[in-house]
């Protein structure tokens, strides 16, 4: 009994070692965009992780390992999007929405940058370095730094 009480209090504490990204594909009169191909590449491994849209547009890389990305959308109809410059950190939620434009022939569409968005409770979240360098870890202390 005293083996168990004493096993309750000892769980293990968890870390965020990852980020996400996400948004909304639209088109350009704002209606969703259902089964596009979103790509998340990183640019530092080459690592390529790649989702569909789902039927109200949305997509979402929930675990992302932390470093620099680029973001590809391909729908048949439309030029693709080629999003730059999406660097993500640990812990943090990235929201991008991206506009898709009609289009017969084969276009691409390059964004280097991109607003910041809410998540949809209204909190935007972002470490830099120093914050996630200072940030005591069970055996590191503050002086340790």
């Amino acid at each position: 009994m005293f083996l168990l009480a004493c096993a309750s209090r000892a769980w293990p504490q968890s870390q965020i070692t990852s980020g996400s990204v996400q948004g909304d594909v639209v088109d350009e009169r704002g209606g969703s965009v259902a089964g596009a191909t979103v790509e998340a590449k990183n640019l530092d491994t080459n690592f390529t992780q790649t989702e569909k849209t789902n039927s109200d547009g949305h997509f979402a890389f929930l675990r992302l390992a932390p470093g620099r990305y680029q973001l590809t959308v391909n729908k048949s109809g439309f030029a693709s999007v080629l999003q730059q410059n999406v660097n993500l950190n640990v812990g943090q939620a990235i929201i991008i929405p991206v506009v898709m434009k009609v289009s017969s022939v084969s276009q691409q569409i390059v964004v280097t940058m991109y607003p910041l968005s809410k998540q949809p409770n209204g909190i935007v979240v972002h470490f830099d370095g120093l914050t996630i360098s200072s940030t005591p870890v069970l055996g590191r202390k503050f002086e340790d730094s």
